[in-house]
Parts: structure tokens; sequence; C-alpha cells
């Protein structure tokens, strides 16, 4: 197999220090070679997108397998695309609106505008990937 090399852009210091401080065994489980890890990654340009958590991955394209990377982030997308629903069917609820206490209400409103942006970044993702594959 070949190995990726991957940026990851992360505004989380500890996290980008963890990376840092196990980058032997990142690379190892990751078969990448981690070139730059922080805040002020920039995405290389013909790099690919992949969103975890609390960090964006560059990936560079050559060595991805892009289909197998199209089938997960179609996984994930319909996994998003059903939270969003159910949370918006919540706030959409006047009687859970009405009962719920303010903070479960700004819970699921934070949710919602969390799992927008996750959704639209996955969306973009899946969009690099299919003019990758062209």
């Amino acid at each position: 197999a070949q190995v990726l090399s991957v940026l990851v852009k992360t505004a989380d210091e500890k996290v980008a220090e963890r990376i840092g401080q196990n980058i032997a065994y990142v690379e190892k489980l990751a078969r990448a070679e981690l070139k730059e890890c922080g805040p002020d990654v920039l995405k290389p340009e013909g790099a690919y997108t992949s969103i975890k958590d609390r960090l964006e991955v560059y990936v560079m394209l050559s060595g991805l397998d892009v289909g197998a990377e199209t089938e997960r982030l179609k996984k994930d997308l319909k996994k998003i695309m059903a939270d969003l629903d159910r949370t918006e069917k919540k706030l959409g609820n006047r009687e859970f609106l009405a009962r719920a206490p303010k903070e479960v209400v700004e819970k699921e409103k934070t949710r919602q505008a969390e799992m927008g942006a996750k959704l639209a970044k996955v969306q973009e993702s899946l969009k690099q990937l299919e003019r990758a594959g062209e």
C-alpha cells in the first residue's frame, strides 16, 4: 500500500500537541506521512479534505482509494442528514419548544448549526472526490 502525504489543521493546540508527540504512532496507524500539523496549516492545491471532529485533514490525492473514500463519505452524509432531520423536527415541534428547558433548546440549536456546517463540508469533500475521479 502506498503511503499518503497528509497535513492536519486544528485550532485545538492540545490536539496538535498530542499528534506531534505521537507522530510515529499516528503515521503508522494512518499509513501516512504527516507533513504538517497545527492551526495555520493551509490546504495544498489539489488536496482532498476530510473532516473529523475538530480536525481538517488534507490528503494528497496520489495514493488515495477514491472509491472507498467516496463510499465512506456517502455513509457519513446519510448519518448527518438523519441526525439533522431529527434535530430539525425537535426544533419544529412547538410542544418541545414550550416544555424543554431553555438550555436543552439552545443545545439543539447549536447541534443543528454544527451539523449543518459538517454537512456542507462533507458535501464539498464528495464534490472534490468526484472531480478527482474524472
